[in-house]
């Protein structure tokens, strides 16, 4: 194997692609424990990344100055940079840094002469830190399962313990906390069907938490008005909002950023798959429960439409039954049992 000195990792975007290249630190960091190993990524989602003890330095990408951006990784000389984007924006940073191996997704166009190690993108039926790591066995790094995690401080638990306990919910009931929005709409789940399920939640004695995210006030005073023993919780900042999922028994959501985020501190989710395939962003462990639209019956699916495209109906085949059943299996377990090691402690 070779043994370079320096490596940089670049995923600039989203939230969830973030969290799910960072398990490739810690690969990078066992076959190269004495090696300088950096992450570049954007400024929002740097907070997810902060603190990772297998990281050497976390880099932020300059919007503003994107010109400048290949000059400065060039000047930092990298022996090998892998590109988990592969894009527009990251592909150029790659071509100018200097490095000798330069890994990233095997893209059409003038750009792909950016790599010298290229990897299909063509989808595998796997979750997707595992056909990322399949990068890394290119630069002949070996790998083993991983799951994503975030490294929150002691005192950031603390917080997120004491925000989720002054909510006004009955002593010792179960927490399960609710993400109305995703920014796809082949991922989001009508609010209706929230508001029934939070109804359902406080029923049996459960506390139904409404966590509301940056755009989604509406359908928050929406669920809320709906379901009025359901409770909302406003956490601004994105550690804290991690904070406060990280004391949750159980979230659910569509397939989203949260889901990814809960599942990086241990928290049990049920997460809702519309428009996207579960064996590619679940990890298929016990307290990662993931309920598939049937996706037969929507016409974006069957013509290959982008998860984006606003006429996705496949959500609505998941009925709120379904979701309550396997929110009720999920809390009778014995979730301090089932919660995977980089989970809660």
């Amino acid at each position: 194997m070779e043994h370079p000195t320096r490596i940089l990792v670049v995923q600039l975007q989203q939230l969830g692609d973030v969290m799910l290249s960072a398990p490739l630190l810690e690969d990078l960091r066992d076959a190269h424990p004495t090696a300088a190993i950096d992450f570049l990524t954007g400024a929002p989602a740097s907070e997810l990344v902060r603190g990772n003890p297998f990281l050497s330095e976390l880099l932020v990408y300059d919007r503003d100055h994107p010109l400048r951006m290949p000059g400065r990784i060039r000047g930092r000389r990298y022996d090998w940079l892998i590109d988990l984007q592969s894009s527009p924006r990251t592909a150029p940073v790659t071509l100018f840094s200097g490095a000798r191996r330069r890994a990233g997704w095997d893209i059409r166009g003038p750009w792909r002469i950016a790599y010298t190690d290229r990897l299909s993108r063509q989808p595998r039926d796997e979750y997707v830190v595992r056909q990322r790591q399949r990068m890394l066995e290119l630069l002949g790094v070996p790998v083993r399962p991983r799951m994503p995690r975030i490294f929150l401080t002691t005192e950031e638990r603390s917080r997120g313990v004491s925000d989720v306990e002054s909510l006004p919910t009955p002593p010792g009931a179960p927490r399960v906390g609710l993400v109305l929005s995703a920014r796809a709409a082949g991922s989001t789940w009508p609010v209706e069907r929230y508001a029934d399920l939070a109804g359902r939640i406080a029923g049996e004695n459960a506390a139904a938490v409404v966590l509301g995210t940056v755009g989604d006030e509406e359908r928050v005073a929406r669920c809320l008005a709906l379901a009025p023993a359901a409770v909302s919780a406003h956490l601004p900042r994105l550690r804290r909002f991690v904070g406060g999922l990280a004391a949750l028994d159980l979230l659910v959501c569509g397939d989203t950023g949260p889901a990814h985020m809960a599942m990086a501190v241990g928290t049990p989710t049920v997460t809702l798959y519309g428009a996207t395939d579960a064996r590619h962003w679940n990890p298929g462990l016990p307290t990662t429960v993931a309920i598939s639209s049937p996706r037969a019956r929507c016409g974006a699916c069957r013509r290959g439409a982008a998860r984006m495209a606003p006429d996705h109906t496949c959500m609505l085949e998941i009925g709120v039954e379904e979701v309550h059943a396997r929110v009720r299996a999920s809390l009778a377990a014995d979730a301090g049992q089932l919660r995977h090691p980089g989970g809660r402690s």
